[in-house]
C-alpha cells in the first residue's frame, strides 16, 4: 500500500507535538527517516513543520539550514497539493520567516523581510505583520512601525491585522504621539467586524492613559472646560466614534481628578468643581451598570464625603467590605485614606471607614 507525503507530514506533526519544547530535538534526519524508508521526497510542508518545530525549541541554526534545503530541493510554488490555507497557521513558511528573520534581522530590515515573504507566498499573514511592527515598537522605531502598517496592512483594520494596528497605536501613545495614537485609533475604531472591535475599549484605555501622563501642564492649571486637552478630546472622539467605556476607562478619569485635587488647598472653588465632575463620572458609570471596583471606591468615597454625602459613602464602604478577608478590608482602607488625603477630608473619611 502506497504512503503518501501528506500522511508521513501529518504524523511527524503529531510527533513533534509531542516532544515538550524543554527537550532537544535530534538531527532532522532522525525525524525523516520514515519518508527515507517509504521512498518519499519530503515536501516543502514537510520541511517547513520541521523547521518551525526546530523554532520553537530554539534551535535557530538547524532551522535556517531546513529552510535552505526545502528552498534548494523544492519548487516554492509546490507543495505537493497543500496550499497555505490548507496547513495550519503555524506551520507554514510565513511562521518560520517571522520567527526566523524577523527576530534576528536588524530592525531596518524589518521591511525588505516582509517584501520577500509577500514576493514568496503571495501575499503576508497577519501574524508576520504583528511580529514585525511589535518588533519595530519595542526598538521604538515607530517611524519603521509606520511605514511596515502602510505598506503590509493594507491601510484599514480587519480582524486579521487588527493586533498590529492596536501595537502600532500603543506605541505612539507610549512614546507621548498622542495625535498620531488619535489618528491610527480613528481606523482601528471604523472597523466594522465584531472581533476586531472586542480591544477598541482596551487600546483606548491605553492611549487615554498615556495621554494624561503625557500632559506636561500643572495639574492645577487643568480646567475642566479646556478644549485644548488630549484627554478631553480622546473622549470627544470616544463619543463620536461610539466606544464603550468600561470600569477602566471611568477609573482611569477619576484618579486624574484626583491627582488634580490633590494640588488644590481646601477652601479653592476649583477642588468643588472637581468633586461635581468625579461624581458626575461616577452617576454616568452605575446607570451604564458598571461594577464599580476597589480603584473606583478608593477614589469616590471621598468624593461622596467631600460632598457631605456621608450616607452614600457609609453605603458604598459597607457593600465594598461585605464578606471581605480582614486583611484585605484593612489593605482597602488604607488606599481609600491616600486619596482622601488628597481631597482634604481624611478626619471625615476616617470616622465613615471605621463605622463599618
Amino acid at each position: 500500500m502506497a504512503v503518501s507525503d501528506g500522511h508521513l507530514t501529518q504524523l511527524l506533526a503529531i510527533e513533534l507535538r509531542a516532544v515538550p519544547v524543554t527537550h532537544w530535538l535530534p538531527h532532522p534526519d532522525v525525524w525523516l527517516k520514515r519518508f527515507y524508508w517509504h521512498n518519499v521526497e519530503p515536501t516543502q510542508c514537510t520541511y517547513a513543520l520541521l523547521a518551525n518545530a526546530y523554532m520553537r525549541h530554539g534551535d535557530f541554526q538547524t532551522a535556517k539550514r531546513l529552510v535552505r534545503r526545502m528552498e534548494r530541493d523544492g519548487n516554492a510554488g509546490t507543495w505537493s497539493g497543500h496550499t497555505l490555507k490548507d496547513v495550519r497557521s503555524d506551520h507554514t513558511m510565513q511562521t518560520v520567516v517571522a520567527k526566523m528573520w524577523a527576530s534576528q534581522s536588524p530592525i531596518r530590515d524589518l521591511f525588505n523581510v516582509l517584501e520577500d515573504a509577500r514576493a514568496y507566498c503571495g501575499s503576508v499573514e497577519p501574524h508576520l505583520l504583528t511580529f514585525a511592527v511589535s518588533r519595530a515598537v519595542d526598538a521604538r522605531d515607530m517611524q519603521t512601525a509606520e511605514q511596515l502598517w502602510i505598506e503590509f496592512g493594507c491601510a484599514c483594520a480587519t480582524k486579521k491585522n487588527v493586533r498590529a494596528l492596536a501595537k502600532l497605536i500603543l506605541g505612539y501613545a507610549q512614546s507621548g504621539h498622542i495625535e498620531k495614537a488619535t489618528a491610527f485609533f480613528h481606523t482601528l475604531a471604523a472597523c466594522p467586524d465584531t472581533e476586531a472591535r472586542t480591544c477598541v475599549t482596551g487600546v483606548f484605555n491605553a492611549v487615554l492613559r498615556c495621554s494624561i501622563s503625557s500632559d506636561s501642564r500643572p495639574s492645577d492649571n487643568l480646567l475642566l472646560n479646556d478644549r485644548m486637552r488630549p484627554d478631553l478630546r480622546l473622549l470627544d472622539m470616544a463619543r463620536n466614534l461610539c466606544v464603550v467605556f468600561d470600569v477602566t476607562t471611568y477609573n482611569i478619569l477619576l484618579a486624574q481628578l484626583s491627582r488634580a485635587a490633590s494640588t488644590c488647598t481646601p477652601c479653592d472653588s476649583q477642588l468643588h468643581a472637581l468633586a461635581q465632575t468625579a461624581h458626575t463620572l461616577f452617576t454616568h458609570m452605575t446607570r451604564a451598570n458598571i461594577r464599580a471596583d476597589d480603584t473606583t471606591i478608593c477614589h469616590i468615597l471621598p468624593v461622596c464625603v467631600y460632598l457631605q454625602n456621608t450616607k452614600h459613602a457609609m453605603d458604598l464602604w459597607k457593600s465594598c467590605v461585605r464578606a471581605r478577608p480582614r486583611h484585605t478590608v484593612r489593605q482597602l482602607r488604607r488606599h481609600v485614606l491616600v486619596q482622601a488625603n488628597a481631597w482634604s477630608v481624611l478626619e471625615s473619611t476616617v470616622v465613615v471607614v471605621d463605622s463599618g
